[in-house]
């Protein structure tokens, strides 16, 4: 697979995912706005099916957290009617709001980032990169090509099973739920055979990664 001359290798991709995983959970309002107003404008401009799809499919996840943080988090009520003051009692607390707030802020920076991710690689080098940053395992007996190989058929039949049951609303879930989880050797899936191998591309670390890597560690310091 042929790498474009000045873009970053996809461990190094990856590893700017972790690291922002990571450094969102100490930002603070100002710190967030900075960085998910231009991660969001990206997602939307350039993989707006993707990031919204996974907006969608955590949207009920991310209302449970807010009325969580709401509900469960000590402080003053959100709103108070003079007229009932005992309705103060079912309100959530301003406190527990802005902090989960905050949470979902932080929940949405990672699907735009995640989004970008996906889109910018293809499922073959996003298993490359993995491979790449799980080979130390080697070290201590373990196989990153058998686990690399997988989590990608893994991936490969869920997304199949997933796109095959949504089309068959009638059946029953449990059904569904048994086909997405139990692996299937050449499992047809809408008439189409899957492939029980997966092509790892190799795709060379070059010296310009080394720069990519250190300014992404610049950049995440500084923020």
């Amino acid at each position: 697979m042929i790498r474009a001359n000045l873009s970053p290798h996809p461990a190094v991709l990856i590893l700017f995912l972790f690291g922002l995983a990571i450094k969102t959970q100490s930002f603070q309002l100002f710190e967030l706005l900075m960085v998910i107003c231009p991660l969001i404008v990206l997602a939307l401009i350039f993989f707006p099916l993707r990031f919204i799809t996974l907006l969608k499919r955590l949207r009920w996840i991310m209302l449970s957290l807010l009325l969580i943080y709401g509900y469960a988090t000590p402080g003053s009520a959100a709103w108070q009617v003079t007229e009932w003051p005992l309705l103060a009692q079912f309100s959530p607390t301003l406190e527990g709001l802005i902090t989960g707030f905050l949470q979902l802020a932080r929940i949405v920076t990672m699907l735009a980032a995640l989004a970008i991710l996906a889109g910018l690689l293809s499922q073959q080098q996003l298993m490359s990169g993995l491979y790449y940053l799980i080979y130390p395992l080697r070290y201590v007996g373990l196989s990153p090509e058998k686990l690399v190989m997988r989590l990608a058929l893994t991936m490969q039949y869920a997304e199949a099973a997933l796109l095959d049951t949504a089309r068959k609303t009638t059946q029953n879930w449990r059904a569904s739920l048994g086909q997405i989880t139990t692996p299937m050797p050449n499992q047809s899936v809408q008439g189409m055979d899957l492939p029980v191998t997966i092509d790892l591309p190799y795709i060379p670390l070059k010296a310009q990664d080394a720069l990519w890597l250190g300014a992404g560690v610049f950049l995440l310091a500084m923020l």
